[in-house]
């Protein structure tokens, strides 16, 4: 489903979810299980972070160093979880890049006609 938003003369077609702020639709991640429970949590960590810094008038610059600590444990974590990237290494010394089946999947009909080589499913 899309939504067509018009702004002066430019008319642009954005998906429906996009309407969505960044807490519902983490929720429904969680409710259709497309994310763990704990997933949501970090998610939310840099929702929560993000907004304080970008929004916020006012923050406790004392807390700067330890939630720029935690946001990025908490993307690399995010990160790893998403991509689930692993090099394999076989018998004969050869290397290839084992990632999350539905990253590949993504990425395949993001570069249609491009060949991936050295990925492999998990």
């Amino acid at each position: 489903m899309f939504i067509l938003f018009f702004s002066g003369n430019a008319r642009a077609a954005i998906p429906a979810g996009e309407q969505l702020g960044q807490k519902r639709r983490l929720n429904i991640l969680v409710t259709i299980k497309a994310i763990r429970e704990d997933l949501y949590k970090k998610f939310d960590n840099v929702r929560d972070t993000r907004n304080k810094y970008l929004h916020a008038w006012e923050y406790d610059t004392k807390q700067q160093k330890g939630d720029a600590k935690r946001l990025i444990n908490n993307t690399l974590l995010l990160f790893k979880s998403v991509v689930n990237m692993n090099l394999v290494v076989d018998k004969k010394g050869n290397q290839s890049i084992s990632i999350n089946p539905k990253l590949l999947k993504f990425l395949q009909k993001s570069n249609p006609g491009k060949k991936l080589s050295n990925i492999t499913l998990n």
